[in-house]
């Protein structure tokens, strides 16, 4: 049995090993040698990683990057994601404010045409005339009056034409008025297209109509 190496110091300074077998045998070793045997060598296991070395950051990261490693996610700044939320939350505050004007401006336009349609339009002249233009749509209930200027009496006829094109919509009325007495009387108007009218007149009478929504 080999017997484990030792180291001694001679007359001369010297260090000795003992081999197997030869126990007086002494071995001259140099001075400043820390020993005259070789260090024996190691065989790495099976399935066990290969020693790195200390020095090498490229073996560290070598031995890290195997293929079931799995890649790290990038890290998101916290600033960038809070700033991705508030443009978020400004984004959906806008078109809920501007989605919220509208509704209010649809329902401020769809009343006043209520109010403007129950309301009614009038309007007056004397003899031949067109009126102004006037917006209606709907349904209207037309009162008209006409009053002679002598005693001799007067003709009344007045239609409702479109603004836009002069083309005649509806006969208003169509009367020869005797004697000197105002004649009034009504006439109606169904499913008008929203548009802009006006009333002209072939009249020798003063003369009025009031458009009445219904």
């Amino acid at each position: 049995m080999m017997e484990l190496a030792c180291a001694a110091s001679g007359p001369n300074g010297e260090r000795c090993a003992r081999a197997a077998g030869h126990p007086g045998q002494h071995v001259p070793v140099p001075k400043g040698t820390a020993s005259a045997m070789p260090a024996p060598a190691t065989t790495p296991s099976p399935g066990a990683p290969a020693a790195m070395d200390p020095g090498r950051s490229g073996d560290a990261e070598a031995a890290v990057d195997t293929p079931w490693a799995i890649p790290p996610e990038p890290l998101v700044r916290t600033d960038q994601a809070l700033l991705g939320m508030l443009t978020l939350a400004l984004l959906y505050g806008l078109g809920t404010g501007i989605a919220t004007l509208g509704a209010r401006w649809t329902a401020a336009s769809d009343a006043a045409a209520a109010a403007a349609h129950a309301q009614g339009v009038s309007v007056a002249g004397r003899g031949d005339q067109t009126t102004t233009t006037f917006s209606l749509e709907g349904d209207y209930l037309v009162r008209w009056a006409a009053t002679p200027s002598t005693a001799n009496g007067c003709y009344h006829a007045a239609v409702l034409e479109r603004a836009d094109s002069g083309h005649q919509v509806e006969l208003l009325v169509n009367e020869a008025i005797s004697g000197s007495a105002a004649r009034s009387g009504t006439a109606l108007l169904s499913g008008l297209a929203r548009n802009d009218y006006r009333v002209h007149a072939s009249s020798d009478c003063s003369w009025t109509f009031a458009f009445e929504g219904r």
